[in-house]
């Protein structure tokens, strides 16, 4: 989990920065993107070792959104890349054991239906308190774990009511929303890091740094100009 007080936290912040990693790729030289290819593959083994089912799942909305991204602008070459890299990741996954290891875990735990549990006390009781909610998480009424957990969407839900969470996911979604419309590679890559947070954050936290990792993407897609555009330096005139 480290430097991350949990292993989520650390899946999360992985999977945001996949995208991330393969936009700074595009325009890289060879020995550069030889260099980012080699620090993922060394992230793979830690990823699978952690058994973390969400890193899966964002992974594959981060697939799933750019090939449909590509095949919307005809771009074949990197529909067939996104394939061959979501079949890479098929291929360690099956080959690392990951998949058996997950299923005895959810085969011999009920954490899925704990995180089911969980979710509806914190609707029910955010009926309660619809408008401020009750500030921070509190003891469960059936489970040994804290309601307003397992998700940020619930941790706003409970701990700050209906309004704190649509203002918050309102951002999130909306920054998704106003920024659709890049077409070049990087920026489609940047995009999808905002509508991979905008999924995860339904069944995982988000702190300090995966904001600032998806806010600083969409900061750079709502420039007026493309944000690897070429800086511009004006020079200075005589008085």
């Amino acid at each position: 989990s480290a430097p991350f007080p949990y292993t989520n936290a650390w899946g999360h912040a992985f999977v945001l920065l996949l995208p991330v990693v393969a936009a700074l790729a595009v325009r890289a030289s060879r020995r550069t993107r030889w260099l980012l290819a080699a620090l993922v593959a060394a992230a793979v083994p830690p990823a699978l070792a952690t058994l973390n089912r969400g890193i899966g799942v964002g992974v594959a909305v981060a697939l799933g959104y750019l090939a449909l991204r590509y095949a919307r602008h005809a771009s074949l070459k990197r529909v067939l890349q996104i394939l061959g890299a979501g079949a890479v990741v098929a291929v360690a996954v099956l080959a690392s054991g990951a998949l058996d290891r997950v299923g005895e875990r959810t085969s011999t735990s009920s954490t899925t239906e704990d995180r089911a549990a969980l979710y509806r006390e914190a609707f029910q009781r955010t009926l309660d308190s619809p408008f401020l909610g009750w500030g921070a998480p509190r003891p469960s009424l059936t489970l040994e774990v804290s309601v307003g957990t397992q998700g940020h969407f619930w941790y706003l839900m409970f701990s700050h009511g209906f309004v704190g969470l649509g203002l918050f996911v309102g951002t999130i979604w909306g920054l998704a929303l106003v920024t659709r419309r890049v077409r070049d590679p990087e920026s489609i890559l940047m995009h999808t890091v905002v509508v991979v947070i905008g999924v995860m954050l339904l069944f995982y936290g988000i702190d300090g740094i995966h904001l600032v990792i998806a806010l600083t993407c969409g900061v750079l897609l709502m420039r007026p100009e493309p944000w690897n555009a070429p800086v511009r330096v004006r020079e200075a005139t005589s008085p």
